[in-house]
């Protein structure tokens, strides 16, 4: 997946008003939608990284 898929992704779930979580071992690993907040990429798109050394070893 793309930066911009993900990106339209987000940008669908905020609009319907509803929020993704990626969630591995209990921690929450990425949120995407309406409930992102507080983080680099949720000033250009509702997407927000909480731990992105746990996302990356979960992809990898």
């Amino acid at each position: 997946m793309s930066i911009s898929e993900l990106r339209a992704v987000a940008e669908e779930l905020e609009e319907a008003g509803y929020t993704l979580e990626v969630v591995h071992g209990g921690r929450v690993l990425l949120r995407a939608g309406k409930g992102a907040r507080g983080s680099l990429l949720g000033r250009i798109m509702p997407v927000e990284v909480r731990d992105p050394g746990a996302l990356l070893k979960l992809l990898l």
